[in-house]
This record gives C-alpha cells, sequence and structure tokens, in this order.
C-alpha cells in the first residue's frame, strides 16, 4: 500500500476496510458486460448496478448514436466502482476485448443463439446487451463469437434489458462459482490498483485531504535536507573542537613531559658534574694542604 492511501486508510472505519477486502475477493475480470447504444439513462443505470452488485468490474460501452449517460439516482453510486471504457465503434471495442483474450456473446434473437446457461464461462467472455428496440447492430453481430438468448417460459417475448442484463450476468456468474468455487480472479496487482482507488472513493474530500498531505510532505522534505546539514556540520564543528582539544592537550602533556624530562635530566647532569669538579678541587687542597703541615 502506498503513502497517500495508508494516510487516507485513518479516515475509514474498520468495518469499511474490511467491506473492501471482501468486495476485492470477489470481484471479476474474466467476464464484461458490454452494453451497445443503449438510450434511456435509466436502463444503463440499472444495468450498472447489476454489474457492480455481481462483482463484474469492466463495462464496455458503445456509444452510438446517443451519448453514454447513467441515471446516478438508479446506480446509487455503484457506478463509481467500476471501470468503464467508452468506444466509439463496435470494431473498437471487441479489438479492446481480444487485447484482453476475451470472446464476446451477443444477446439477439438469432438462429446461431443459444441458451445463455450453454455459453462456455470457463474462460474470459464478455455479454452484450444492445439497443433496446433495434437490438444488436449488424456490425456487432459480424464480430460475435457467440450468440445467445435467455430462455422464457411466458407469452411475453423479451425482458427489459436492464432485467436480461441482471439474469445474464447472474447466469454466468453462478456458472463461474460452479466451476471455481469463486468469482473472484484479480491479481495482486488488480487488487493494489482497486483498494487505492476504492479507498479514495471512500474518503469524503479526499483530493483536498491529499492535497493538504503532498504539500505538508513537500515541506518537510525541503527542510530536512538544510536541518541534517546543520545538524551534520555541528555534530563535524564539536567533535574537531573536541578533537583539536584532546590532540592539544596530549600535545602540551607529552611536550611538557619532555621538556621536563630533559630539563631535570640536564640539570642533574651539570649539577653532578659540579660536584664531582668540586670534590676533586678539595680533595686536591686537602693532599696540598697536609705536605704542607709535614714539611713543617
Amino acid at each position: 500500500m502506498d503513502a497517500e492511501t495508508r494516510y487516507l486508510t485513518q479516515f475509514l472505519t474498520p468495518e469499511r476496510l474490511a467491506r473492501i477486502e471482501t468486495v476485492l475477493a470477489g470481484r471479476t475480470r474474466n467476464l464484461a458486460l458490454v452494453l451497445e447504444d443503449v438510450t434511456d439513462p435509466h436502463n444503463v443505470a440499472a444495468c450498472l448496478r447489476s454489474a457492480e452488485a455481481l462483482g463484474v468490474q469492466d463495462v464496455h460501452v458503445i456509444a452510438g448514436r446517443s451519448s453514454f449517460d447513467a441515471a446516478h439516482k438508479v446506480t446509487q453510486g455503484t457506478d463509481k466502482w467500476l471501470t468503464l471504457r467508452t468506444h466509439p465503434s463496435p470494431a473498437q471495442c471487441v479489438g479492446a476485448l481480444r487485447a484482453q483474450g476475451m470472446t464476446l456473446a451477443v444477446g439477439a434473437l438469432d438462429d446461431r443463439a443459444v441458451p445463455v446457461h450453454e455459453l462456455d464461462f470457463s474462460r474470459p467472455i464478455a455479454l452484450a446487451f444492445c439497443n433496446e428496440h433495434s437490438g444488436a447492430t449488424g456490425e456487432l453481430m459480424d464480430l460475435a463469437d457467440h450468440v445467445f438468448y435467455i430462455p422464457m417460459l411466458g407469452f411475453a417475448q423479451s425482458f427489459n434489458i436492464s432485467v436480461a442484463a441482471a439474469l445474464g450476468l447472474f447466469c454466468a456468474v453462478s456458472r463461474r462459482i460452479k466451476l471455481f468455487g469463486t468469482n473472484g480472479d484479480l491479481t495482486e496487482d488488480e487488487k493494489v490498483g482497486l483498494r487505492a482507488l476504492w479507498i479514495r472513493k471512500s474518503v469524503p474530500m479526499a483530493e483536498a485531504m491529499l492535497h493538504r498531505y503532498r504539500t505538508a510532505e513537500e515541506e518537510r522534505t525541503e527542510d530536512t535536507p538544510h536541518t541534517a546539514y546543520e545538524d551534520s556540520s555541528e555534530i563535524r564543528s564539536e567533535d574537531s573542537s573536541e578533537i583539536r582539544s584532546e590532540d592539544s592537550s596530549e600535545i602540551r602533556s607529552e611536550d611538557s613531559s619532555e621538556i621536563r624530562s630533559e630539563d631535570s635530566s640536564e640539570i642533574r647532569s651539570e649539577d653532578s658534574s659540579e660536584l664531582t669538579e668540586v670534590g676533586d678541587y678539595e680533595a686536591t687542597q686537602l693532599e696540598t694542604g697536609s705536605g704542607d703541615d709535614e714539611k713543617d
């Protein structure tokens, strides 16, 4: 966890952090939702809400004739937990899916169509749900790897698109859990990225708080080298002063010891020489005096 994310965690309850980990464990990127030219914002929002609730992380939107819009009153804010990608054409959308190693299954009434539960959910796959009135475009149908339908037992011939998306995704997730024991299959790197994103989205005014955090860190970084330099200068100054003081004390002590030793040696040597000469002189005088007495 990076420093900024760790900083934001202090503003979340342990329960919220635990919830994020639980959702991460059930998230998948091997099952995706594709929406082509869905015009009603309420339908778009309902599809996004179903995808998020069922653990599907990636939603691809082909804009088509209408601009992408989701009614936030319907999504209840769930769209902020998803990774949304918009594409200007079916070809670009399918190209992005193929780059991720995914196949495309389009919901449509077609001779090739099979019941949704017969699709192979052991491999990465995207389920496409299309315009409420005209259905899938010819371009998307030509690019589809599979075509499916949702079995119906009543007189009605179709489900609302948001209901069809919920049923199709629920079937896919149920099959994946039966195959793998879990729906979740995120890598550790993917978990790290989504965890950081969701923590930021969970903290109110997160960007403003991070701005203050970065400013404080920059000021601390700017102050630290200057302080460290001054401290190290003082330490070096104190150390050198102590070293010079100790060295000069030792030098003075050694010099004075040598001087005292040399001076006292010289003094003793000179004194003893003088004493020897005086003693010899006195002895000579005594001998000379003795001779004179004998002559008398």
